[in-house]
């Protein structure tokens, strides 16, 4: 049954004009795709023509801007019916062969839109398109726009861009262009400086300037994957075991940066396989430290050398201190009243090596460690003499000064060559030997772990249990034998 509107519009279709023909056309369009009745009104349609209706008349599809109208005011129908159908002139003027039927034509869509699959196995449609010549390189420039649900979609996407480019230019488009993974690194690591001390920075710039840009640096991050990441990582656990996992850490960075930024979708590090073994499975190195009887021996040899020299060493050996910690070392930071020492800066490298004076990493390397009266003594004896040919050039009033400034901390290396070169039956050891020194004789003299701890300045006390294995399991095995001792007693 026909509508009144219909009735209406045919008793006075030879009055009516064009426009207003049209209007009906689009109405039985609607009701040809079977668009909600509820959509069906007089007051739809009719706002409708009002928007569009100048359009409908010519052979050709509604501008972007058109459409937009279209699709904010009517949802759907904007959205697909409108932009999908056109409608011919010819097709709203009835006529013998047409008998008043709409003609519609399919919208045909742009080859330059082509579909491709997701990582998650979905479809979606891209293009590129022309966007003039780049200013800059005098090279073409592409946009490349991808990521639409639909063709259509991606159709109307692409004539936006279009008529933009015909009436603002092509500046107007912004090219977003690939980077590479240098490019991202160095945007994250003008952050990343801001954020750590200048020598933890230093160190992290070494770590990517010998082991991660040689491998990344020339590849664009968004076409880097998951096999080229987890070759590379294969690869760092074979040649370096002990730090590999540092070097992925810090990949990973940049790409979580440059996932921030929109530069690529996804962090590739975050789901490789972390590689486990044979190859990983290195016997821990036996810790260097002297006996006892050991101990005296060398420090009777070092005395034959420089005071500096053998105060060194007597001091690391003694306190358990870090031998960056005792280069830091100044006057104020000992109390000759308490015998007491605070240890509260240590000696670092920064950018090209240079020394920094730093606090330490934690807040447990801040610590106050008692002196016993000999050892305090030798420095009060050696401050007396040290004060002689120093206090001229010495501003920050350090305990172990080189004419005033720093000592570099590889100068320890040299003076205990000249130590054992004094007495070939020495066991050789590093300076760090006599940190694992102190803390191997604590032990023997009944300190615990909680005490070992404090005194050398450990954030954990299982880093303290791990280092010194050999000494608690000495000491499982003397409780046990307590233990056993005991019970048959």
């Amino acid at each position: 049954m026909k509508t009144s509107y219909e009735n209406r519009n045919e008793k006075t279709k030879y009055k009516k004009s064009l426009s207003a023909r049209t209007t009906g056309k689009v109405k039985r369009a609607l009701d040809g795709l079977k668009i909600q009745k509820k959509l069906h009104t007089k007051k739809f349609i009719k706002k409708l023509h009002l928007a569009f209706g100048t359009y409908l008349n010519k052979k050709a599809h509604l501008l972007p801007d058109q459409e937009r109208k279209c699709a904010k005011s009517y949802g759907k129908v904007g959205l697909f019916v409108i932009p999908y159908f056109t409608i011919s002139k010819s097709a709203v003027q009835p006529n013998k062969r047409t008998k008043g039927k709409i003609k519609m034509a399919k919208r045909e869509i742009d080859k330059r839109i082509k579909s491709y699959l997701t990582k998650k196995n979905e479809t979606k449609y891209m293009f590129y398109i022309y966007a003039g010549v780049d200013p800059m390189t005098g090279k073409k420039r592409k946009v490349k726009k991808m990521g639409f649900k639909t063709a259509l979609e991606a159709d109307r996407a692409l004539r936006r861009i279009e008529i933009q480019v015909k009436n603002e230019g092509a500046d107007s488009v912004k090219v977003k262009q690939s980077k590479k993974f240098l490019e991202i690194y160095n945007l994250w690591f003008e952050n990343y400086k801001k954020t750590v001390k200048e020598s933890t920075w230093a160190s992290t710039e070494e770590i990517f300037r010998l082991h991660i840009l040689p491998v990344f640096g020339e590849n664009f991050i968004n076409k880097i994957d998951v096999f080229f990441c987890q070759k590379a990582v294969n690869e760092w656990s074979e040649q370096y075991p002990k730090t590999f996992k540092k070097y992925k850490n810090y990949t990973s960075n940049v790409f979580d940066y440059a996932v921030s930024i929109q530069e690529t979708e996804s962090n590739p590090m975050k789901i490789i396989t972390i590689p486990k073994g044979e190859i990983l499975s290195i016997e821990k190195k036996d810790i260097e430290f002297y006996t006892k009887n050991e101990l005296l021996e060398f420090l009777n040899t070092a005395k034959q050398e420089k005071d500096t020299i053998y105060i060194f060493f007597y001091l690391l050996a003694y306190t358990g201190l870090r031998k960056g910690e005792a280069f830091a070392l100044t006057w104020s930071d000992i109390n000759f009243n308490t015998n007491k020492l605070t240890v509260n800066k240590t000696i670092t490298r920064g950018k090209n090596g240079r020394l920094i004076v730093n606090e330490p990493k934690t807040k447990n390397g801040v610590r106050t460690i008692y002196l016993d009266h000999e050892l305090s003594n030798a420095l009060k004896k050696y401050k007396k003499s040290s004060n002689k040919l120093t206090h001229i050039f010495d501003r920050a009033n350090l305990v172990f000064s080189n004419n005033g400034e720093l000592y570099n901390p590889t100068i320890t290396r040299f003076w205990l060559k000249q130590i054992y070169k004094k007495n070939e039956n020495l066991k050789r050891i590093s300076a760090h030997g006599f940190r694992h020194t102190h803390a191997s004789l604590l032990f023997e003299s009944g300190a615990s772990l909680k005490d070992a701890q404090a005194i050398l300045g450990h954030a954990d006390i299982q880093t303290t249990a791990n280092i010194y294995t050999h000494v608690t399991e000495n000491k499982n095995k003397a409780t046990i034998s307590n233990f056993s001792n005991y019970m048959k007693g």
